[in-house]
């Protein structure tokens, strides 16, 4: 297996885990109710493309700095990822929008809830944050 494979499979969930556990210390609630993480990984995979935006710019600045030559297909890369997340941000909002506010008693109702903000929202931003440490290992970002 690629080390770039390897890295983006093992710190996302990483990530998730210690993030639920930190929210399990601080907030009362349910159990599975503190790993409704999506806006979390999500903005955690936004704030690492910004970032990755702001190294490009000082790289554009001073080409002396790095070693990595700047080419469009990275500054496009970037840009892309920055809009996708965005795009997975806006998605996971809604959802938790609509799904979280259910009561966490009614049968049906919980079972949706917990696939979509558990299952789905958490499936979009672990993704996506997977993807950003791929293509960032890789080269493309």
């Amino acid at each position: 297996m690629d080390k770039h494979v390897l890295w983006g499979l093992i710190i996302p969930p990483l990530f998730l885990v210690f993030t639920g556990l930190a929210r399990m210390l601080v907030r009362r609630v349910g159990f599975l109710s503190n790993f409704y993480l999506g806006i979390e990984m999500t903005l955690a995979a936004l704030a690492t493309g910004i970032t990755n935006i702001i190294a490009r710019a000082h790289m554009i600045e001073n080409p002396k700095c790095s070693d990595v030559p700047l080419t469009w297909e990275m500054m496009f890369c970037t840009a892309m990822f920055f809009v996708a997340a965005i795009g997975c941000l806006l998605l996971v909002l809604a959802l938790h929008k609509k799904f979280e506010v259910l009561s966490a008693e009614a049968g049906n109702s919980r079972m949706w809830r917990g696939i979509l903000l558990g299952g789905v929202s958490n499936v979009l931003g672990t993704g996506l944050f997977t993807a950003f440490i791929y293509l960032k290992l890789g080269g493309q970002l």
